[in-house]
């Protein structure tokens, strides 16, 4: 959504080529970025993307949570 406002993706039939364009150009510059746990960023150079997870494991029968970065 930030690259597409950010951009001006006009979403048009016409514009559709350019449209691509830029959301493809924007991605790429993008470094930061708000997600559902927290910032989520990117290496720049791989395209990774470095955010906060949570871990969890199945102990006795049920589900424990045994990272929550909150």
């Amino acid at each position: 959504k930030q690259v597409v406002e950010a951009t001006g993706v006009m979403a048009k039939p016409e514009t559709l080529k350019a449209d691509r364009r830029k959301v493809r150009d924007g991605l790429e510059k993008l470094v930061k970025v708000d997600g559902l746990m927290g910032e989520i960023g990117r290496v720049q150079d791989e395209g990774e993307s470095i955010k906060p997870y949570v871990f969890v494991q199945a102990q006795k029968g049920a589900w424990k949570v045994v990272h929550d970065p909150r």
